[in-house]
C-alpha cells in the first residue's frame, strides 16, 4: 500500500478552489501509484476559518465538497480535513 502525504497552500474560504486542487493532486497521486492520499487539517476550507465557522452555508459547503471528492476520486482513498458542526450547533 502506498500513501501520498500532500501539503498545499489552501486558501481560506475558497472551498471550490481548494477542492479542485485536491482533486487534481489526488489524481496525480493515483497516477504515481498511491492507494491513499492524505491532506492536512482544514484543507477543504483553508486555515484558519475563524468567523466562517459561524455560517451554516459555509459548513454545508464543506460537507458537499467532501462528498464531491468522494464521488470524483473513486480510485483512491482521500483523507481530508474539513469543518462541520455537531448536533448542538457548535
Amino acid at each position: 500500500m502506498r500513501i501520498a502525504l500532500v501539503q498545499f497552500n489552501a486558501s481560506v474560504g475558497d472551498i471550490k478552489g481548494n477542492v479542485d486542487r485536491m482533486q487534481n493532486l489526488s489524481i496525480k497521486a493515483f497516477e504515481l501509484g498511491a492507494d491513499i492520499v492524505v491532506f492536512p487539517e482544514m484543507s477543504v476550507c483553508g486555515y484558519p476559518p475563524e468567523d466562517l465557522l459561524l455560517k451554516e452555508q459555509f459548513l454545508n459547503d464543506n460537507r458537499l465538497a467532501v462528498e464531491y471528492l468522494a464521488k470524483n476520486c473513486p480510485d483512491i482513498t482521500v483523507i481530508a480535513g474539513f469543518a462541520e458542526t455537531n448536533k448542538k450547533g457548535y
